[in-house]
C-alpha cells in the first residue's frame, strides 16, 4: 500500500489531478475482489478491480466521492479531497438480497432456505446417475513449470491456463513440462477410455507428472457431499452439510435462454477448512446448477497447492435435467526442492480442462490439435524435446526418480534404492551398500540389478544379483530370476506385496529404520535365496505373479532351529507361489521393470496362494498358505480413512519361523501403518488369522478453529489396530518356540491419537496397548513418530 501510495502522489505531483488507488477486499476473510465497479459519484469516470484487487481512478474534475459497487456486496462511499492522492484499502461487506419470489420467514437469510429446496432436488439433478446420459468427454492436461517467482507472472500464467492455448505460451516465463489429452465416453455411470495421446516424450517428466496429476481427475461431481481431490474430501457448497460449512447470500436474479437464474455466492466460515469461495448460478424451474465458480482461500489446510480454482458450465440435456458440458480446473504447486538462488520459489501450474458432448456417435480417436495451439502431435513432441535439456527440467527428473522411485539415475544405469545404501544392525555393525541396477537406456526387454555390501562390524561382503527380461507380446509379462545371501529381518514376509508397493520401503531393515531407531537393531539372520518369476497383465485391472523360491534359512542367535535339544544349522526351504491383485480403474506408471501404483480411492484386492516344502533335520513336511487382503482409501468431507483388512490360514504343520508372525516392535522405529506398534518382536503366532488397521486423519476439524494454533495446520490422526488368530501346538513338534511365544486367547488391540502435518513433514501418535498387559516386556504406551508427506 505504500509503494502504491508513493505512486500516486508522484503523478499527482505533474498532473494536478485527484488519483485514487487502492485494493478491495472482503470483510469476511480478507480476499481480493475482483470486478468491483468504482466510480466517481455523479459521472461517467469509472474503472473496474483486476483480479488481485486492485484499482486505480483519476480525475481533474472537483468530484469528492468515489463509489464502490458489486453484486453480492453493500455499497461503499469514500470521500476524497479534490486535487490529492491516496492509497486506500476498502472492506466491503456481503449482503443478502431477498428476491420476491422466495418466500422467507421475516428476519431469516432466504439464503438457506433456498439451499434447503436445493439440495432436496440433488438426487434428481445428479446427472451422472440418471439413466439415458450418454456422452464423450476430451480431458486435457497441462503442466508447466515457472522459472521465476513473481505475484505479476503468476497472474499471466493463469491468464493464459485460463485461455488453455499452448501456442500462447510465453516461454520466457514457464517451460511446459507435460501434456495429455484423454477421450472418453460415459454410458450409465461406466466410463471407457477410447484414446490418449501424451506430448512429451521424455519419460522421467511422465513419471512426475503421473505421481502429480495420476488420481486429480476431471469431471468433479458438485451434487456429491464431498469433492475428492489430491486423497483429501472437500465439502460441497450443496452438501447435506453445507450450512455448517458455509455462509450462503442470494445476489441476484437473471434471464436466460433457458429460463430464470438465481445466483447464489457462498464463503467458507472457516478459511482454514476445505471448503470454497465462489459463485454458482441455479436454474428456477429445476433448482439444478446451471454455472459454478468455486475457489479455494490460500489459507486452507492443504500443502503444497495454491490458488485451486474450478469452474463448470452445464446445459440442457433435456428438459428434466442439466449435464455438465465444460470444466476448468486451474492450480500452482509449490516445488521448493528446485529452489536456487535466481528461482527462489518455483512453481508447477496444472489446468485440467474437460469438454463433453452427446454421444450420437463414436469419438474421432486421432488427435490433430491440443488446447487451440494448431499443433499435431508431432510437431508438439518436437516442441518438448527441445525443452529437455534445460537445467530446470533436469534437476526435476532427477528429483523425480529419487522421490517416486526410489533411484538416482547415472546414465544406462540407477543408483538405488536409496533406502539400502546403508544400515546400523548388532550381527554387522555399520553396513554400507552399493545398490545398481540398469535402465531402459541399456536395453528396453532387459534388466540386470543387485547390490554388494559389507559389514564393518562381522567383516563380511554379501551380495545380490538378478535379472529379468521383458516378453514382446502385447500385455506385460516379465519373467526374472535372482540370488541373494545376505542377512534378513528374522520375520520377512516374502508375500507382503501390499508393503512393498510403496517404492521406498522394503519390508525389512534399512536406512529408514535405522534413522529412526537412533541405535542398533538385532532381530536378523543369514540366508540364500534363489527365486524365478512370472507376472502376467490380464488386463487392466486383474494382474498376477507366479514365483519359486528356494531358501537356505540359517538358524542364529535371534532365529534359533531347536529340534529335540540339537540345534539344527538350517532349514531348507521351497516354495511356490500365486498371486492375484484386483484393482478397479486404478492408474499405474511402468518405470521400466518397475511398477507404480497411482493412489486412488477404490478397493485393492490380493489373493494369495502358497505351496510349500520344507526339511527341517530329520523332519519334512508339504504345507499351504492361503491369505487375502484388502486395502481401500476413503475420503469424506473432514478427512480420510485408511483400512488394511487381512485374513490367512495355513494348512498343515510347520515350523515356527513359517506361521504368521504380525509386524510388531523390532526396534524403537517410527509408526508404520501395517505395523502393530506395541506388539514386542515375535511376540504372537497364529495358523489362521484376522488382522485389521485403521487409519483416520481428519482435516483439522477441531484445530483449524483454535486461535493461533490454526495457523500450524495441524490435522487430528487416529488408529485402530486389532490382529486374532489360533495356533495348533502341533508346529512345536518340529522346531521349539521361542520363549516368549504366544497366540492369541483374545483379540489383541491398540489404540493412538495423535496429529499429522507437522511441519508437512512428520506425524506423532500417543499409542496404546488395550489387552495381554501381563505379558513380560509388555509395553502399555509409547510416542510413535513417522516422515509422511501428504498434500
Amino acid at each position: 500500500m505504500l509503494l502504491l501510495y508513493f505512486f500516486a502522489a508522484n503523478i499527482a505531483v505533474f498532473a494536478q489531478e485527484t488519483v485514487v488507488v487502492g485494493q478491495i477486499l472482503n470483510a469476511h476473510d480478507r480476499s481480493p475482489i475482483p470486478d468491483v465497479n468504482i466510480y466517481f459519484k455523479n459521472t461517467t469516470i469509472g474503472v473496474k478491480s483486476n483480479e488481485e484487487g486492485f484499482f486505480m481512478i483519476k480525475t481533474t474534475g472537483k468530484e469528492t466521492t468515489v463509489i464502490f459497487s458489486s453484486v453480492g456486496f453493500k455499497q461503499r462511499e469514500i470521500k476524497v479531497k479534490p486535487g490529492q492522492s491516496i492509497g486506500i484499502q476498502v472492506i466491503l461487506t456481503e449482503q443478502t438480497t431477498e428476491l420476491m419470489d422466495v418466500l422467507v420467514v421475516p428476519g431469516a437469510n432466504p439464503a438457506l432456505e433456498f439451499m434447503r429446496k436445493v439440495r432436496q432436488r440433488r438426487s434428481q439433478n445428479d446427472y451422472s446417475i440418471q439413466p439415458d446420459y450418454r456422452v464423450s468427454q476430451t480431458e486435457q492436461n497441462l503442466v508447466l513449470l515457472s522459472k521465476i517467482d513473481q505475484r505479476s507472472v503468476n497472474k499471466r500464467i493463469f491468464q493464459q491456463l485460463s485461455v488453455g492455448s499452448v501456442s500462447d505460451i510465453d516461454s520466457s516465463l514457464i517451460l511446459p513440462l507435460f501434456m495429455e489429452e484423454r477421450k472418453y465416453e460415459i454410458v450409465q455411470a461406466q466410463k471407457t477410455e477410447t484414446a490418449q495421446n501424451v506430448f512429451s516424450t521424455d519419460k522421467n517428466n511422465e513419471k512426475l507428472m503421473r505421481q502429480l496429476i495420476g488420481d486429480f481427475k476431471s469431471g468433479y461431481n458438485f451434487y456429491r457431499n464431498s469433492i475428492e481431490l489430491f486423497g483429501k474430501g472437500f465439502v460441497s457448497p450443496l452438501s447435506a452439510t453445507g450450512n455448517a460449512y458455509y455462509h450462503f447470500y442470494l445476489a441476484d436474479s437473471t434471464l436466460t435462454d433457458n429460463g430464470k437464474e438465481y445466483v447464489v455466492n457462498f464463503r467458507s466460515k472457516n478459511y482454514k477448512n476445505l471448503a470454497f469461495n465462489g459463485t454458482m448460478k441455479i436454474d428456477s424451474a429445476t433448482l439444478a446448477l446451471t454455472e459454478i465458480n468455486a475457489e479455494l482461500p490460500r489459507q486452507a489446510n492443504l500443502n503444497f497447492v495454491h490458488n485451486l480454482r474450478i469452474s463448470q458450465r452445464f446445459k440442457s440435456l433435456s428438459k428434466s435435467y442439466f449435464v455438465l458440458n465444460s470444466e476448468l480446473i486451474t492450480l500452482n504447486m509449490s516445488y521448493e526442492m528446485l529452489a536456487d538462488s535466481l528461482r527462489p520459489k518455483p512453481e508447477i501450474f496444472i489446468s485440467k480442462s474437460l469438454s463433453s458432448a452427446s454421444l450420437t456417435q463414436h469419438p474421432d480417436t486421432k488427435t490433430n490439435s491440443f488446447a487451440q495451439s494448431n499443433y499435431d502431435a508431432e510437431t508438439l513432441d518436437d516442441k518438448m524435446i527441445s525443452l529437455q535439456e534445460t537445467e530446470i527440467v533436469k534437476t526435476a527428473k532427477w528429483i523425480a526418480d529419487v522421490i517416486i522411485t526410489g533411484y538416482i539415475p547415472m546414465g544406462k544405469l540407477d543408483f538405488g534404492k536409496i533406502q539400502n545404501i546403508a544400515r546400523l544392525t548388532d550381527e554387522e555393525g555399520l553396513r554400507l551398500n552399493i545398490p545398481l541396477r540398469t535402465n531402459e537406456k541399456f536395453s528396453k526387454y532387459i534388466g540386470i540389478n543387485g547390490y554388494a555390501g559389507y559389514g564393518f562390524g562381522n567383516k563380511e561382503m554379501k551380495y545380490s544379483v538378478g535379472a529379468q527380461y521383458k516378453l514382446p507380446v502385447p500385455k506385460r509379462t516379465l519373467f526374472g530370476i535372482s540370488y541373494t545371501n545376505d542377512y534378513r529381518r528374522v520375520d520377512y514376509d516374502y508375500n507382503d506385496f501390499l508393503l512393498r508397493e510403496n517404492p521406498l520401503q522394503s519390508g525389512d531393515f534399512d536406512i529408514a529404520g535405522t534413522i529412526f531407531a537412533f541405535n542398533s537393531v538385532g532381530n536378523l539372520n543369514e540366508r540364500k535365496e534363489f527365486s524365478a518369476s512370472l507376472q502376467h497383465d490380464w488386463s487392466k485391472n486383474i494382474e498376477s505373479s507366479l514365483i519359486f523360491r528356494s531358501n537356505n534359512i540359517l538358524s542364529g542367535y535371534w532365529l534359533s532351529f531347536i529340534q529335540n535339544g540339537s540345534t539344527l544349522q538350517a532349514i531348507q526351504n521351497n516354495t511356490l507361489t500365486f498371486s492375484s491383485r484386483f484393482s478397479f480403474d486404478e492408474r499405474v506408471y511402468d518405470d521400466h521393470f518397475q511398477r507404480i501404483y497411482i493412489a486412488n480411492n477404490k478397493p485393492v484386492i490380493y489373493a494369495i496362494a502358497e505351496a510349500g516344502q520344507f526339511q527341517a533335520g530329520n523332519k519334512q513336511g508339504n504345507y499351504l498358505k492361503t491369505s487375502f487382503v484388502l486395502k481401500q482409501q476413503l475420503a469424506f468431507g473432514f478427512g480420510r480413512w485408511n483400512y488394511a483388512l487381512e485374513a490367512g490360514k495355513i494348512f498343515g504343520t510347520v515350523p515356527y519361523h513359517l506361521l504368521e508372525i504380525p509386524s510388531g516392535t523390532e526396534s524403537a522405529s517410527g509408526y508404520r501403518k501395517l505395523q502393530f506398534s506395541e506388539i514386542n518382536f515375535m511376540e504372537y503366532a497364529a495358523d489362521q488369522y484376522i488382522s485389521m488397521h485403521n487409519e483416520i486423519i481428519l482435516n483439522g476439524l477441531v484445530m483449524n478453529n483454535i486461535p493461533l494454533i490454526k495457523h500450524l495446520n495441524l490435522r487430528e490422526m487416529f488408529s485402530f489396530k486389532l490382529f486374532y488368530g489360533s495356533l495348533k501346538n502341533t508346529h512345536a513338534e518340529l522346531i521349539d518356540y521361542p520363549v516368549n511365544f504366544y497366540s492369541t486367547q483374545k483379540p489383541y488391540m491398540e489404540v493412538g491419537a495423535g496429529f499429522s502435518n507437522i511441519l508437512r513433514l512428520f506425524t506423532l501418535q500417543s499409542v496404546w496397548r488395550l489387552t495381554d498387559l501381563d505379558h513380560p516386556g509388555a509395553n502399555r504406551w509409547s510416542l510413535r513418530g513417522s516422515i509422511r508427506v501428504s498434500f
